[in-house]
């Protein structure tokens, strides 16, 4: 491959979503795909907020402001997107419901294995 093709290449995100996604106060879950399909080309002028399963054992949820998709550590780690938020206090308020529903159905917090899917 030549050195020009190489930083030519355009990078890909990956966003795997949730089957089971939480959607915050604002964000219509009927607009999903043109939502999903503006964080993939456009992160910078989305302007959400993603609730995500962390890559690490000691974290439950991180909370990621869309525009940061556009560093190159996304183009290179798959995120597993559990929420959508529009306001970093949405993001909180929609933590706190996922909080609610899994102690609810598992009686414990561990939002982590409450969230996977396969």
């Amino acid at each position: 491959m030549k050195l020009k093709n190489l930083f030519c290449m355009k990078k890909k995100r990956r966003l795997l979503f949730s089957p089971n996604l939480y959607f915050g106060e604002g964000i219509d879950p009927n607009k999903m795909e043109k939502l999903r399909e503006k964080l993939l080309s456009k992160p910078l002028f989305t302007k959400v907020f993603l609730l995500t399963l962390p890559e690490n054992d000691s974290d439950q949820i991180d909370v990621l402001e869309s525009k940061y998709l556009v560093q190159d550590y996304y183009a290179n780690h798959s995120l597993r997107v559990v929420g959508i938020a529009g306001d970093h206090d949405d993001a909180i308020s929609l933590i706190l419901k996922i909080t609610e529903d899994c102690l609810a159905i598992r009686n414990d917090c561990m939002l982590k294995e409450f969230l996977k899917w396969q």
